[in-house]
């Protein structure tokens, strides 16, 4: 993040309007936290945003949310978050891997005749539900989507069944 970044802010005095902002302060140290904070939180800095154009109404002190644009790409290849798996990398025959050498990666589970299938991937930028892909795959392919858990239990070769898509409406099923 840096000064300069565009924002959009909304108001919570002015319901369903975003006003443009701009980065104009950026904390140099990050917000004190607790130390169970600190096991499941990301790092927080004070930003300070101005609004381009306020409303001639707007007062101090009124409660806001921003997101702050840190990029943006047209026609990227995106997956969404829910396919996203970290896994540790798997060790050599030997047992011990190089000095060195990353101890995870990231990528999604394909469907290969019925069967899951890691597929590392290069990944750009973030959105709130899906993340770019780089490299790894070309889109098209059939990914594996779920929980975190059911996807960190997931190994290569398992089989994978495919979720038949619900009318709208229809209740979930009770299995």
């Amino acid at each position: 993040m840096r000064v300069g970044q565009e924002a959009r802010v909304r108001v919570d005095a002015y319901p369903n309007r975003t006003f443009d902002g701009v980065v104009t302060e950026v904390g140099s140290s990050p917000i004190d936290r607790t130390a169970a904070q600190q096991q499941s939180e990301a790092i927080k800095f004070k930003v300070k945003i101005q609004i381009r154009n306020p409303p001639d109404t707007v007062k101090p002190g009124l409660s806001v949310q921003a997101d702050i644009l840190t990029g943006f790409r047209s026609q990227a290849l995106v997956v969404p978050l829910q396919a996203l798996v970290v896994r540790d990398v798997p060790r050599p025959a030997g047992g011990k891997a190089a000095p060195g050498a990353p101890r995870d990666e990231e990528g999604v589970y394909l469907v290969e005749n019925g069967q899951a299938r890691f597929q590392p991937l290069e990944t750009g930028l973030m959105g709130e539900l899906s993340v770019e892909v780089l490299k790894g795959v070309r889109g098209g392919e059939t990914i594996v989507t779920g929980p975190f858990r059911a996807l960190r239990s997931l190994k290569p070769g398992d089989a994978i069944e495919r979720e038949k898509a619900k009318k709208p409406g229809e209740p979930p099923s009770a299995s």
